[in-house]
């Protein structure tokens, strides 16, 4: 808090409870005749000049409790409480934003077209001071916002301007009160400078607000203590038209309205736009054309955050909301909440006067016909002077030129998406709101645009009118049909710019980019699971919510991808698709395929290092570790015998069965393993396969052949832990065991 020296206000009296009773208000200056416009509430970018025009003294210190002036603080009530601007950086393109002091917001205004408005998130007492007032320092009066004009020596001096948010403060935002009871600040001039300040306890959540002047009250046309205005508002409510115009016989109530009337005769245009030269018959058009340019929305829907520079298309907006259709057709039913809307639709039931006499189409104007009849003689009136691109519309070469200027005047103020057409803008809001008017009667999914309603009902009714004139394929819709040629021109538009990979779409390029960003975009809810696809986190669910909608006819298996069921049905069908050139080897699982490729090339990627035991498959690696870590995952339920494999279980199964599927066909020896098995056909093939490399001895199995080699090593890996004595094999050791255990 520091204390400013403020210049008293016109003085006013309260009461005991802090309402305003009565006025006594400082002349403003009259301003040249010719600086006077038609003024309207709450727009902020119309011309509004306010000024005090104090004494040539403007050094003084005024209380506004005591209605006394000191050099200095007042000797009763003490120094002014002052606020001061939040501190901000010297370049903010929204420093009247960020400079509002703690405690308060903005807003949408209490006055209704005033847009947004300061208020209070705690009390206020009285005699609480802000300013000062800052803007862009003008010398002469314009029309581009509310300014306060500053007086030295009694002398018109010059004007502080608050259009530019980047150049002023938050006061900029303080409207003017509709009466002066509903008035909670004053505004004072001191040395050269304008500030606010409260003259009674102002609540929590109320809005601040300020008057200007009975003069100037009367220009916006708000309430005040004027003769002249009760009379004038008198004639609301007793019907009396004073003034009448003389050509038409119109008449109304106010002397300005007849001006404003007249000008439908005369058409005569006195108010034009200085940026584009566009003119208009009414100042308050004006102001309102000027929006297009500064951008300013002052009317935003609370519901979704829509903005707009016009009151009407605000209401006409809000009937979205309230689903009010007010427009009906008294011969069909048809609903509609714009009045546009069901003028349209009423050409339905029209007669369709102008008729095409090359294809027979119907229109309800002469000039759709003549518009229509360019397609048929291929007319194309609007061409380009840059590119020479022919239109045989006006409005189509509007649209186009934007492709030469790169200019896009339709922003959106939620992403700063920008586009070249106001439909294109339009398409994209539905994004923030979510609303999705269009939907499909047939399965209920919902569209925000109609054109993507009407594509998707192709699907219900089969309809494909786009097809392929080389291999005959047919789609329904034009996009599909664009990405299907490129198979045939083998077209590849989109390249990735780190490995070259090249593909027609772009949604495909966005994907395989996560590649090398190693983004994982979506992310599961359940587990953490992350990956780079929305495809693949859809069947990644299915593990969650047990959904198997993929099923095989023959044997009833299940399962949540497609290519999953494909593959499976190679098992009843026998098809192998995948065979090795190396050696004939043909399987059904390309996954089979290509560890087998593995066992060619010799390479084992996976080593173990613990043992340094090698293999080309990390399956293979992870069932290896268990012989370390002695995990045994796999238990029988009938003797709790446990193995590190599935395989083993399986085999040992067949102990409690007593199956043996695998048989001998020359002497009938069944056995639990292929394995053992083909050991055993050895002995009728007489086929010895380990040969010893020494005295060139043959076996039939690989351990006959490691216990041979003891003989020629000398090795004895088997020692008795009581005596020492160490043997060849395993059961000399046992027997010979039997020695110190008596057995």
């Amino acid at each position: 808090m520091t204390v400013p020296l403020i210049r008293k206000p016109a003085k006013r009296k309260l009461d005991k409870h802090s309402d305003l009773v009565g006025v006594k208000r400082v002349k403003k200056a009259k301003t040249p005749a010719n600086d006077k416009t038609e003024i309207s509430l709450g727009q902020r970018k119309i011309g509004i000049c306010t000024n005090l025009k104090p004494p040539d003294d403007d050094n003084l210190l005024y209380c506004v409790e005591c209605n006394k002036e000191f050099e200095g603080d007042c000797p009763v009530h003490g120094p002014y409480n002052y606020i001061q601007d939040k501190e901000v950086p010297e370049v903010d393109p929204y420093r009247a934003d960020h400079t509002l002091p703690d405690n308060f917001e903005i807003k949408t205004s209490t006055i209704v077209g005033a847009g947004l408005g300061v208020f209070t998130k705690v009390g206020l007492k009285s005699r609480i001071m802000f300013g000062p007032y800052e803007g862009d320092i003008i010398t002469d009066n314009h029309k581009s916002g509310y300014c306060w004009q500053i007086y030295k020596e009694g002398k018109a001096s010059h004007f502080v301007d608050v259009q530019n948010k980047a150049t002023s403060n938050w006061m900029r935002y303080v409207n003017c009160a509709m009466t002066e009871a509903d008035q909670n600040l004053v505004a004072l001039q001191y040395k050269r400078g304008i500030y606010y300040c409260t003259f009674k306890p102002v609540p929590s959540g109320e809005e601040l607000l300020v008057w200007y002047g009975d003069e100037r009250a009367r220009e916006l046309g708000l309430a005040c203590s004027q003769r002249g205005t009760l009379k004038r508002h008198m004639r609301i409510h007793i019907g009396d038209t004073v003034y009448t115009c003389e050509i038409c016989g119109y008449g109304c109530k106010q002397k300005g309205n007849l001006k404003t009337h007249m000008v439908i005769h005369t058409g005569e245009k006195l108010f034009k736009c200085e940026v584009c030269g566009h003119s208009f018959t009414q100042s308050s058009s004006l102001k309102t054309h000027m929006q297009i340019h500064t951008g300013e929305k002052l009317y935003k829907c609370e519901d979704c955050g829509f903005a707009c520079n016009q009151r009407g298309n605000l209401k006409t907006h809000m009937l979205i909301h309230t689903t009010d259709k007010q427009y009906k057709c008294g011969m069909c039913g048809f609903e509609c909440n714009h009045k546009g809307n069901l003028k349209v639709h009423m050409k339905i039931h029209g007669e369709k006067l102008y008729k095409c006499e090359v294809c027979g189409h119907s229109f309800t104007n002469s000039s759709t016909l003549k518009t229509h009849m360019r397609i048929h003689t291929t007319e194309k009136l609007y061409k380009c002077e840059v590119c020479g691109y022919a239109f045989n519309q006006k409005g189509s070469l509007k649209t186009h030129m934007v492709v030469h200027t790169g200019e896009k005047l339709y922003k959106c103020e939620v992403c700063g998406y920008a586009c070249n057409q106001k439909g294109n803008l339009k398409t994209h809001m539905v994004i923030h709101t979510g609303e999705k008017l269009y939907k499909c009667e047939v399965c209920g999914h919902s569209f925000t645009q109609s054109s993507s309603l009407k594509t998707h009902m192709r699907k219900h009714t089969g309809e494909k009118l786009y097809k392929c004139e080389v291999c005959g394929y047919a789609c329904n819709q034009s996009d599909y049909l664009k990405t299907h040629m490129m198979i045939h021109t083998g077209e590849r538009e989109y390249t990735c710019e780190v490995c070259g990979y090249a593909c027609t779409q772009s949604g495909n390029l966005k994907k395989h980019m996560r590649i090398h960003t190693k983004d994982r975009v979506y992310k599961c809810e359940v587990c953490g699971y992350a990956c780079k696809q929305s495809g693949y986190m859809k069947t990644h669910m299915m593990i969650h919510t047990g959904e198997r909608q993929y099923k095989c006819e023959v044997c009833g298996y299940a399962c949540s991808q497609r290519g999953n069921l494909k593959t499976h049905m190679r098992i009843h069908t026998g098809d192998r698709v995948y065979m090795c050139e190396v050696c004939g080897y043909a399987c059904n699982k390309k996954s089979s395929f290509k560890t087998h490729m593995v066992v060619h090339a010799g390479e084992k990627l996976y080593k173990c290092e613990v043992c340094g035991f090698a293999c080309n498959q990390k399956g293979n690696l992870k069932t290896h570790m268990r012989i370390h870590t002695r995990e045994k995952l796999y238990k029988c339920e009938l003797c709790n015998y446990a193995f590190n494999k599935i395989g083993n279980l399986k085999t040992h199964m067949m102990i409690h069965t007593g199956e043996r599927e695998y048989q001998c066909e020359v002497c009938g020896y069944a056995c639990t393993q292929r394995s053992n098995l083909t050991k055993h056909m050895r002995i009728h093939t007489g086929e010895r396969r380990y040969k010893c490399e020494v005295c060139n001895k043959a076996f039939n199995q690989n351990p006959d052949l490691k216990m041979h080699m003891v003989v020629h090593t000398g090795e004895r890996e088997y020692k008795c832990e009581v005596c020492g004595n160490a043997f060849s094999q395993k059961r000399s050791l046992k027997r010979h065991m039997k020695i110190h255990t008596r057995v």
